[in-house]
């Protein structure tokens, strides 16, 4: 089967020329996942554990040159260091979530129930507020009748 090489609109960029090469990245890239899978490992939950001694050598076993490695080494060190997340990061995160959410939940219903006393008092004052009226429209027409009675 021949290769035509035509662009996929679905994946989006074009398709390299033949002889690319992607040698050092890929390199990084499978030696650093294969590297996570079994060199590794969870310490006491606080952090990630990483090697960079071994992980130079494997990257050196795999052709890449060394001093481009120990950089490489480095700075995948320094990431898990500042930016990957531990279980017990997220353990944290979500505890905290459901402890602001369990927060929100009681100001809510709080909130709730101040409304419905507000309305509830809003209402009873309206109410009031339409029987004064009621009655002062039903005075003024009782006047009115009593005056038109007197007339005729």
């Amino acid at each position: 089967m021949v290769e035509q090489r035509t662009e996929n609109p679905r994946v989006g960029g074009s398709i390299p020329p033949l002889g690319t090469s992607y040698f050092i990245e890929n390199i990084t890239q499978i030696a650093f996942i294969d590297f996570l899978c079994q060199g590794a490992h969870l310490g006491n939950m606080n952090a990630v554990t990483f090697d960079t001694h071994a992980f130079v050598k494997r990257l050196t076993a795999a052709g890449m040159p060394e001093p481009q490695a120990e950089v490489l080494a480095e700075e995948q060190s320094r990431l898990i260091d500042t930016e990957l997340a531990t279980k017990r990061d997220i353990k944290e995160l979500e505890l905290a979530t459901r402890r602001d959410i369990k927060e929100l939940e009681t100001v809510t219903r709080r909130d709730i129930k101040e409304l419905e006393t507000a309305n509830k008092r809003n209402l009873k004052e309206l109410e009031y507020r339409l029987t004064v009226r009621l009655g002062s429209i039903a005075t003024a027409v009782g006047g009115a009748v009593v005056a038109l009675v007197k007339l005729l």
